[in-house]
């Protein structure tokens, strides 16, 4: 008669109902046997290494991208240059007394002054008496005058069109907005416009600069579109930087 066969114990398994490593169950009783001479590594410096290697994939799977590309996003070199001129480092701003805000859309009047004409050689960029006024001792006009003398025009039409006096005084002289308060009321769209310098002199303490415009406006009720031409002069103190141009006359 045989004796039983010992029962087997059934193997150990997680939760997942995995078998857990050999290696690693040898490990872990080894360390829970302080009496056991044992060089390997304990307990604690195996939870150690474990909590390092999951941060470290943690943090490598965090990150967008292949490793030097946030570097390279954020070097200076790559980010859109800025502006290098604008309206509120010139003194043509201080003509505006309504701040445009950032959010808020540009007019047709504006729009139609910063678009360059098709097909045509921006005549902004024609002509350089700036080297002229500069040797003269005067106060260089270039490129930046011609394009505040732009929005200049786009303005004083606007405020013509809605009849806004208070307005149109900040920026001409008296002889002009009496001139200007006869002159009739309508809606005005600029569809094209472009300026060019002709003529900049100083007379006495004061410096006149005139400036011939060409545009292509649809004025009241007339749906066809016309050319326009006007010659206007401005003028402000010499040797005053900040000083404001005033529109002292209208040619046309």
């Amino acid at each position: 008669m045989h004796s039983p066969e010992p029962r087997r114990k059934p193997p150990v398994r997680d939760a997942h109902g995995l078998r857990p490593p050999a290696g690693l169950c040898a490990a872990l009783f080894a360390a829970q046997l302080p009496d056991q001479p044992s060089d390997g590594p304990g307990l604690i410096e195996i939870l150690i290494v474990a909590g390092l290697i999951v941060l470290a994939v943690r943090f490598f799977q965090s990150r967008p991208g292949k490793p030097g590309e946030r570097d390279r996003r954020d070097a200076p070199g790559d980010q859109p240059p800025q502006r290098r001129f604008t309206l509120s480092d010139d003194p043509w701003d201080r003509l505006r007394s309504k701040p445009k805000q950032q959010d808020q859309p540009e007019s047709p009047e504006q729009s139609a002054a910063s678009r360059p004409e098709s097909g045509a050689p921006d005549p902004v960029r024609t002509a350089l008496p700036g080297e002229a006024a500069t040797a003269a001792g005067q106060e260089p006009v270039d490129d930046e005058f011609l394009r505040g003398a732009k929005m200049f025009y786009s303005r004083i039409t606007a405020s013509l069109a809605e009849g806004d006096f208070d307005d149109l005084a900040e920026f001409c002289a008296p002889p002009v907005l009496q001139r200007l308060r006869s002159a009739p009321r309508e809606s005005v769209e600029i569809i094209r416009l472009t300026a060019s310098l002709v003529e900049q002199k100083q007379t006495g303490e004061r410096i006149a600069a005139t400036v011939a415009y060409r545009s292509l406006e649809r004025r009241g009720y007339d749906p066809k579109p016309r050319e326009r031409q006007a010659a206007w002069v401005f003028g402000k103190p010499a040797g005053d930087p900040a000083a404001t141009w005033l529109l002292d006359a209208i040619i046309e």
